[in-house]
């Protein structure tokens, strides 16, 4: 019976088809045509570098792994408050996934993550690994001053921070 509704489906004049698409997709909760999820960092095309977090969220609470470069899939943890995402859900908003990530593992230059939620990818992107060439730099310690930024007559000071192996906004001179 299925096959021959397809075949009536296919053979149908082309209005008839969209009609009947429409008429289908309407019947359906929006969570069943767009994949409520979304890969929030790193952003495509983006420079990383240093420990940061992997983040994004999902309406539906789920098992959030990711893999880099076709790697070994790692876990991340589910159920962070994300209030930004509660009317796209229709829920509390705890939808936020996480996981702290040492960028300095990877090799210099262009990567591809892809996250996937029961094992089902729901994003995919590529972004720029950036680092000084150790996993983690010890005893290393500077800062400087970022001049016109973000303005002009304002300066920046940027300062190391070991902890995070990026520099950090230490403040700023007008």
């Amino acid at each position: 019976m299925l096959h021959t509704l397809f075949r009536r489906f296919i053979f149908a004049p082309v209005s008839t088809r969209l009609w009947l698409t429409l008429v289908l997709l309407g019947s359906l909760p929006a969570a069943d045509l767009w994949a409520q999820a979304s890969l929030d960092s790193p952003a495509p095309g983006s420079l990383q570098s240093g420990i940061n977090l992997i983040h994004g969220w999902r309406c539906d609470e789920a098992e959030i792994t990711l893999m880099i470069d076709d790697g070994a899939p790692f876990a991340a943890l589910y159920g962070a408050s994300r209030g930004d995402t509660a009317g796209v859900c229709q829920n509390d908003g705890n939808n936020g996934w996480a996981v702290a990530f040492n960028w300095n593992l990877l090799t210099r230059g262009a990567h591809t993550i892809r996250a996937l939620a029961d094992g089902v990818e729901f994003a995919r992107v590529t972004f720029t690994v950036g680092h000084l060439g150790e996993e983690f730099l010890q005893d290393a310690a500077g800062s400087f001053r970022a001049r016109d930024f973000p303005e002009p007559g304002v300066n920046t000071i940027i300062r190391w921070n070991e902890a995070l192996q990026n520099f950090v906004i230490e403040g700023i001179e007008e």
